[in-house]
């Protein structure tokens, strides 16, 4: 979470920390206040954000299940390249501007959409 919220060399930066997402100074400068404020890790679950586009505090942040994850990410924003055809799954880019399968990526949708429409948190 700190790596790729405030180091510019972190892989994942550009979705993070480039987009403007912070810690609050609270949590950046000790562990003990992060661990009051969430508690302990629930086996199974990671850290997540509520609002996507919002800082890493109290309020924003809880503990979630991998599945509770993907229901809360962003979708990819994938640049054209000339000479590329639509997905069959989405319509956007094909599936190989992001290194899956179009099999993947229909199952993947299909699962999600799955647990969507069963989920107690629509």
């Amino acid at each position: 979470m700190i790596s790729r919220c405030t180091n510019p060399d972190d892989q994942d930066w550009e979705y993070y920390g480039g987009r403007g997402i912070t810690i609050c100074p609270q949590w950046l400068n000790s562990v003990v206040t992060f661990a009051e404020d969430m508690g302990p890790r629930p086996m199974g679950m990671s850290l997540d954000r509520i609002d996507d586009d919002g800082n890493y505090e109290p309020g924003n942040c809880k503990w979630s299940t991998q599945i509770e994850q993907l229901a809360n990410r962003r979708p990819y924003v994938i640049k054209p390249k000339l000479g590329n055809v639509p997905c069959l799954v989405c319509g956007e880019w094909t599936c190989s501007e992001i290194g899956i399968c179009q099999r993947t990526a229909v199952c993947r949708h299909a699962y999600l959409a799955t647990y969507k429409a069963n989920s107690k948190f629509n």
